[in-house]
């Protein structure tokens, strides 16, 4: 255990004192032990410019660090909408909880046949992100879990474009000839990272 020091200030009676606390290892026990003295200005800088160089510089790194601590933190930015749908205020308070999960899963199961019903008579990719298509990506990862079981219980492929801007995931090939092995792999990604 190494030997340092703990310096303060303290104002007692109208005088200033400085404490000054060696903190030293005990040879005897696993503690330590503190050894405090009182010194007033002129004592303690005179203990200081006594120390070796090293040691001085130990103290102006420990001052820095000191001032650092005690200046005011300036607030982190946060960004807006991150609990957007996910927190809900009742206007009577003793009404229960509401199943959060079950009513996000009937929202998405509502826009997805929304969206099915919209572009079922279209079979190229671009013909198939409309507006409600948008709406499903703009719920984000919430949404994440309906998608996969959607594909799961033989959904359509074109969840594809929805999970990559969802999840940014850009190793899953755009490869539609092959849309088993597509839904496959959206299906192992999504048991991999543990949303299915």
């Amino acid at each position: 255990m190494e030997s340092g020091f703990v310096a303060g200030r303290q104002h007692t009676s109208g005088t200033q004192l400085n404490l000054f606390a060696l903190i030293k290892p005990n040879r005897n026990r696993s503690n330590i032990f503190f050894v405090t003295c009182v010194m007033t200005d002129a004592q303690l800088y005179q203990e200081l410019s006594a120390l070796p160089d090293s040691l001085k510089q130990e103290v102006a790194d420990f001052i820095t660090f000191l001032k650092q601590k005690v200046q005011p933190k300036e607030p982190k930015e946060r960004p807006l909408g991150l609990a957007k749908d996910k927190i809900f205020i009742k206007d009577n308070f003793d009404d229960p909880i509401p199943n959060v999960a079950g009513d996000l899963e009937k929202q998405f199961n509502e826009l997805a046949t929304k969206w099915k019903d919209e572009t079922r008579l279209y079979s190229l990719p671009p013909k198939k992100i409309n507006e409600t298509y948008l709406k499903i990506i703009a719920r984000g990862e919430s949404y994440l879990p309906f998608i996969l079981k959607d594909i799961q219980r033989g959904g359509s492929v074109y969840w594809h474009f929805a999970l990559k801007a969802i999840t940014g995931n850009n190793e899953i090939q755009d490869d539609f000839s092959r849309s088993r092995i597509l839904k496959d792999a959206w299906i192992k990604w999504g048991k991999d990272n543990f949303i299915i």
